[in-house]
C-alpha cells in the first residue's frame, strides 16, 4: 500500500452550494476520489485551498489555517490566505507548501497527488518534489487554457501569468491521470499515463428503471445544464431550435456564465430559462427530463483535451442523452446515446428530429443501458482502484 499527500481545492457538498468561484463538478471529483481512496492506501493526509473568489465579491479578507471537515469519516487541513487579488495566490502558495514540506518531511515515501497543476498546488509540490523525492501524479482534469471571456483587468493578467507557469509546472511531474489522450500528449508526454474519463457519483445515483408510464412525460423537454460560454454550445443549441420539426418539444435551459443575458434574450414559448439551482435539484431535473443535451463545440481547445464531466450525470439519469462527438467518447460509449457529429444547428436539430421519430421505450432502453454501463464501469469506486493500481504499478517500486 501507499502513502498518498493530496493537495487540492476541496469542501464538503453543503459548503461548496454556498461558495462563490468553485467549481460544482471539480469539487464533487474530488469529493469522490477521496471517499474511496482512503480503503487502499496507508495514510492520506489531505490539504486543501479553501475555493473563494476574492474580495470583494467574497467579503471575507482573511482565511485562517483550520481542520475543516469533507465528509464523515474524511477531514483536511485548510491552508490560510489573504483574500486579496495577487496577494490571496502567493500566500496560498508559501502556505500550501509550508503545510505539504511538513507532512512529506516526516514520509519522504510518500506520492504527492494533485488536483491539477496550478500554481498554488503546483509550486508547492515541486517545492516537495525537489526537498525531499517525493513523486508528482497529477489528476489533470483543468488544463491551462482561460475560458472565461469575461475576465478582465489583474484577473485577466494573473490567469495568464499562472498558466504559463502551470504549463511548466506540468512538464516536471511523475505520472498524470488524464480525462482525454490529448491531454496527456500535450501537456505531460514525459510522465507515466493513465487515461480516465472521470467518474460518477454513486451516492447521488437515482435507482429508479423509468418507463413511458412512470416517468409520466407532461412534456417534451430537452433539458441543458451547465455553463453559459461560447464553447458550451448554448448559442448553437438555441438557434438548432428553429430547425426542430415537433413544435411541442421544448428547450429548458439551467447554468450560468457571461452569455445569461444572452439566454434571457432568447427565450420564448420554446425556449425557458430557469438559471442555476442545486446539484440535488438538478440532478431531479434530468431525472424527469424527455432528454438531455450536450452540444459542446468538437473543436473548442478545452473540448479536445477533457471529457465534460456532467455527461456521467445525465447517463446516470435514465433519460436519453444527445451529444456531440467529442474525442474523449471511446467505442465503448456507441449505443448508449445519439451523437451528432457537430455542433452546428441543422446537425443538432437533425438529432432531436430523430430521436422524436422513435418509440420513446426504444429511447428509455438505450438509457436504461447507459445508466447501468456508467454504475458497473465509471463509478467512483472502480476508476479510484484503477488510479491507486496504477500508482502502485508505476511508483511503488520507487518508494
Amino acid at each position: 500500500m501507499v502513502d498518498i499527500i493530496f493537495l487540492g481545492y476541496c469542501v464538503n457538498k453543503e459548503t461548496a452550494e454556498k461558495l462563490s468561484g468553485i467549481s460544482i463538478a471539480g469539487n464533487k471529483m474530488q469529493l469522490g476520489v477521496l471517499r474511496h481512496m482512503r480503503q487502499y492506501v496507508r495514510n492520506l493526509d489531505i490539504t486543501t485551498i479553501y475555493p473563494v473568489a476574492a474580495f470583494p465579491v467574497d467579503k471575507k479578507i482573511i482565511y485562517r489555517q483550520a481542520e475543516i471537515k469533507l465528509s464523515d469519516n474524511i477531514r483536511a487541513k485548510r491552508v490560510s490566505f489573504l483574500n486579496i487579488p495577487l496577494f490571496k495566490q502567493i500566500s496560498q502558495i508559501l502556505s500550501h507548501y509550508k503545510a505539504v514540506k511538513g507532512i512529506a518531511r516526516k514520509n519522504r515515501n510518500a506520492i504527492i497527488l494533485t488536483f491539477n497543476m496550478y500554481p498554488q498546488v503546483g509550486l508547492p509540490a515541486v517545492w516537495t518534489k525537489k526537498k525531499y523525492g517525493n513523486k508528482i501524479v497529477t489528476l489533470l482534469a483543468d488544463l491551462p487554457i482561460d475560458d472565461n471571456y469575461a475576465r478582465h483587468g489583474i484577473g485577466k493578467w494573473i490567469f495568464r501569468l499562472f498558466n504559463v507557469m502551470t504549463v511548466k509546472l506540468l512538464g516536471q511531474i511523475d505520472g498524470a491521470i488524464v480525462l482525454n489522450q490529448k491531454a496527456w500528449e500535450l501537456y505531460t508526454p514525459q510522465a507515466r499515463c493513465l487515461v480516465m474519463e472521470g467518474g460518477y457519483d454513486d451516492q447521488g445515483c437515482n435507482e429508479t428503471e423509468y418507463t413511458i408510464e412512470n416517468k409520466a412525460k407532461l412534456r417534451k423537454n430537452i433539458v441543458y445544464s451547465g455553463s453559459l460560454n461560447e464553447y458550451s454550445g448554448i448559442r448553437e443549441l438555441i438557434e438548432a431550435m428553429q430547425y426542430v420539426n415537433d413544435m411541442d418539444i421544448k428547450l429548458d435551459i439551467y447554468g450560468d456564465g457571461h452569455l445569461k443575458e444572452y439566454v434571457r434574450s432568447k427565450c420564448s414559448d420554446r425556449i425557458q430559462y430557469y438559471g442555476s439551482i442545486p446539484n440535488k435539484e438538478m440532478m431531479k431535473v434530468q431525472q424527469d427530463a424527455w432528454a438531455l443535451i450536450n452540444p459542446r463545440a468538437v473543436d473548442d481547445p478545452i473540448a479536445k483535451v477533457t471529457f465534460p464531466s456532467k455527461i456521467f450525470e445525465y447517463l446516470t439519469s435514465g433519460s436519453p442523452v444527445i451529444s456531440t462527438r467529442l474525442n474523449g467518447f471511446l467505442k465503448e460509449y456507441e449505443g448508449l446515446l445519439i451523437f451528432a457529429e457537430s455542433n452546428k444547428p441543422q446537425e443538432i436539430a437533425r438529432c432531436i428530429n430523430v430521436m422524436a421519430e422513435q418509440p420513446y421505450n426504444n429511447m428509455l432502453d438505450m438509457a436504461g443501458k447507459a445508466k447501468k454501463f456508467i454504475i458497473e464501469n465509471k463509478s467512483w469506486a472502480v476508476q479510484v482502484e484503477n488510479m491507486i493500481n496504477f500508482i502502485e504499478k508505476e511508483f511503488g517500486e520507487s518508494r
